[in-house]
């Protein structure tokens, strides 16, 4: 889950930055990374705290790195 937030705030700066290919592969992987997730979490509803967790540090991380 840290990795697609990651990859969801450096989406997010690609776009605002006018920058499309880029912005359109991070789409992409956004789509294969949340699909993964979804499959996984449903079957054990209690890893939503961790994945609580992982929101935080994927986009705490990611906005303090691409800076």
């Amino acid at each position: 889950m840290a990795l697609t937030d990651a990859l969801y705030s450096i989406w997010a700066r690609r776009v605002t930055g006018g920058e499309a290919f880029q912005s359109g592969l991070i789409a992409a992987g956004l789509i294969m990374f949340n699909s993964l997730a979804a499959v996984l979490y449903v079957s054990d509803p209690s890893l939503i705290p961790a994945a609580m967790i992982g929101a935080f540090v994927g986009t705490w991380f990611a906005v303090r790195k691409d800076k």
